[in-house]
């Protein structure tokens, strides 16, 4: 299914509103171990709560990116900043 036949099919998964579901490209933020990672994808967002739905396509490339990173292969990917935790 495409993700515009899923958001047109589904209620929000979150929120449980009917509806609202709008197809837009997003950065998903990623977290893997100490590693955080933007992955830019196309997601059904919620109008009311924000919720963002994929379709197979964005799944699989978040995972992708997620198996990738924890195998420690990350050359492919371009520095944005730096990240620091206060104490």
């Amino acid at each position: 299914m495409t993700l515009e036949e899923i958001i047109r099919a589904i209620r929000c998964p979150r929120c449980g509103h009917e509806q609202t579901l709008q197809a837009q490209d997003v950065v998903e933020t990623l977290t893997v171990g100490t590693t955080v990672v933007q992955v830019p994808v196309r997601a059904g967002v919620c109008s009311f709560c924000g919720e963002h739905v994929f379709d197979v396509v964005a799944a699989d490339k978040i995972d992708a990116i997620i198996r990738e990173v924890r195998s420690g292969n990350t050359n492919h990917l371009v520095a944005v900043g730096q990240v620091y935790r206060a104490s």
